[in-house]
């Protein structure tokens, strides 16, 4: 499989009208928790005050979320879930840097693309450092189980490759995936683009790295 044409068959489906209500849902509880976290200060809201100005129940609150701190930040614990299937399911005989690929534009394909709500967002970040510090958790945790995941892969792939080097590779590629996937976040902020284009325009620069790397060696 070219590198830079992975199949994209590890992307979402076109969702149906069920599913589209569910991400109006859930982007507006995130969207309720920043608003109120921006006016009042994380440690002053409740799981109430959120579900009620996003106009749902605390019962359908804790339907998507875990915590308020989890509506807040927008980590969706089952789309954090599916990255660890879909990886399971890419083909066995794929290279880990196409299913890598696949994984990064599914991710992206599921993140909130509102510029508003991600401005917002960083505005949190910097003024609560220790929100900061529980995404770097929460995405360290994701890293953790696909780098997992990519190392059993990797044996199954390549037997003689020897366990201390399968882990070795999957942490790079796995790591240097999820830096793409802040560069596209970073880019698309920047210069006002959605963040699936960022990251097209990153992964093409990355092409064009490995071009010239290639044409000196």
């Amino acid at each position: 499989m070219d590198a830079q044409n992975p199949s994209a068959d590890g992307c979402r489906p076109t969702p149906s009208l069920r599913e589209r209500k569910k991400e109006q849902a859930r982007a507006a509880m995130h969207r309720a928790a920043l608003e109120l976290t921006c006016e009042h200060g994380s440690t002053c809201i409740t799981v109430e005050q959120i579900a009620d100005r996003a106009g749902v129940s605390p019962r359908t609150f804790f339907n998507y979320w875990h915590t308020k701190e989890q509506a807040i930040l927008g980590h969706d614990p089952h789309r954090i879930a599916h990255l660890g299937t879909l990886l399971r399911e890419r083909p066995g005989d794929e290279a880990p840097e196409d299913s890598m690929i696949v994984l990064s534009r599914a991710y992206i394909d599921t993140a909130p693309n509102d510029p508003e709500l991600q401005e917002m967002r960083r505005a949190v970040l910097k003024r609560e450092p220790a929100l900061g510090h529980l995404s770097m958790d929460a995405a360290n945790e994701v890293q953790w189980e696909l780098i997992q995941i990519m190392h059993e892969r990797l044996l199954e792939q390549s037997p003689d490759l020897g366990d201390d080097e399968a882990w070795q590779r999957s942490a790079l590629v796995v790591l240097h995936a999820f830096a793409s996937i802040r560069a596209a976040f970073v880019t698309a902020m920047r210069q006002n683009v959605s963040v699936a284009e960022a990251l097209e325009s990153i992964e093409a620069v990355r092409a064009a790295i490995i071009q010239e790397r290639g044409a000196r060696a």
